[in-house]
C-alpha cells in the first residue's frame, strides 16, 4: 500500500455511512480517483471545509495499487491550495463551475493521469473566480477538456475530405466530430448543427488559446447560442445522453449538506434536487 501526496480538484462529494464522505477528485498524478474520507462528517473533522467541491487540494491518500484499480483509496489529509469563494456566492459562476467538473467527472476513467487536464480545470475555475463571463469559460473549458482527452472536435477543415469549408453557413456534425462540407453532408445524411463564420472562428480560437488568454474572447448573443448548440450536440453523441445545459445546471450538490443550514440566508443557492 502506497502513501500518495498530488494537487487534486474535488469535483464531487457525498455521504458515506454515517460519519464518512466519499469525494471524487482530479488529481495531477493519477487523474480521477475516489476515496473516502473518514470522520469528515463529524463536527470536529479535520478536513473542515477542504472537500467541497471546486477545492484545488493537497491531498494525501492510500493506494493500494495497480492490482485494484477499482479500490476506493482512503483519503487521511487535505490541505486547501485554492478555495474560490466567488463561485459559492454568485449563482451564474457557481453553475458554470458546476458544468466544468461535471464533464470531467462523466468523461474520464479512472486512474487515467492527464496533467493538462488538471491544469484546464484549475485554469478555469481561476478565471471564473478572477471575473472572467461565466458561459462562455464553460465552453472553452469543455472544449479543452474534450482536446485533452481524446474528443478534440474539429473545425479547421472538413473532417470527410479534409476540404476547407467555404460557404457562408458551416454545417458541424457531431457523429463526425467536426465540420462537413456540403457534399459531404448531403452523402452523410447524418444530422448536423448549423455554424456562422463567426461561430466557427471563436470555436477554432477557444480551442487552441490558454484558458486564462481565450476567456477574453467576447462573443455576441447569436454566436454564443451557436457555440453552445454545437458542444451540447457534440457532448450528446460523445456520452450517449445530454448534460444540462449551463442554465439547467443544479450547483446544490456543490454545497456540503452537513453545512448548508449554517450558512447564511443571503447567500445564492439553487433547491436542492435531493440525493
Amino acid at each position: 500500500m502506497a502513501l500518495i501526496t498530488t494537487p487534486a480538484i474535488v469535483l464531487h462529494c457525498r455521504r458515506w455511512g454515517e460519519a464518512d464522505r466519499l469525494v471524487s477528485l482530479y488529481t495531477e498524478r493519477m487523474g480521477k480517483v475516489r476515496g473516502i474520507a473518514r470522520g469528515a462528517r463529524r463536527m470536529k473533522s479535520r478536513f473542515g471545509s477542504s472537500l467541497e467541491p471546486f477545492t484545488v487540494l493537497d491531498v494525501t491518500f492510500f493506494d493500494k495499487g495497480q492490482e485494484a484499480q477499482e479500490s476506493l483509496v482512503c483519503i487521511s489529509q487535505a490541505d486547501i491550495r485554492e478555495h474560490f469563494p466567488v463561485l459559492r456566492e454568485d449563482l451564474g459562476r457557481m453553475m458554470a463551475a458546476a458544468s466544468m467538473v461535471n464533464l470531467v467527472l462523466q468523461i474520464t476513467v479512472e486512474r487515467d493521469p492527464g496533467p493538462k487536464l488538471f491544469t484546464t480545470l484549475r485554469e478555469g475555475l481561476r478565471s471564473l473566480q478572477d471575473g472572467a463571463d461565466p458561459s462562455l469559460a464553460s465552453v472553452v473549458v469543455q472544449l479543452q477538456v474534450l482536446a485533452h482527452s481524446g474528443f478534440r472536435p474539429q473545425f479547421d477543415h472538413c473532417v470527410v475530405c479534409e476540404s476547407v469549408p467555404s460557404e457562408s453557413t458551416i454545417r458541424f456534425s457531431p457523429r463526425a466530430g467536426g465540420v462537413v462540407c456540403e457534399p459531404c453532408a448531403r452523402r452523410s445524411q447524418a444530422a448536423c448543427v448549423m455554424l456562422s463564420p463567426g461561430a466557427r472562428a471563436y470555436l477554432v480560437q477557444a480551442k487552441r488559446w490558454l484558458v486564462p488568454r481565450v476567456t477574453r474572447l467576447k462573443a455576441s448573443g447569436p454566436i454564443r447560442r451557436e457555440v453552445e448548440a454545437v458542444l451540447e450536440a457534440y457532448l450528446r453523441e460523445i456520452l450517449g445522453r445530454r448534460l444540462p445545459s449551463l442554465g439547467q445546471q443544479d450547483p446544490s450538490w456543490a454545497v456540503d449538506p452537513d453545512r448548508q443550514k449554517d450558512r447564511s440566508s443571503t447567500q445564492v443557492m439553487s433547491p436542492a434536487l435531493g440525493g
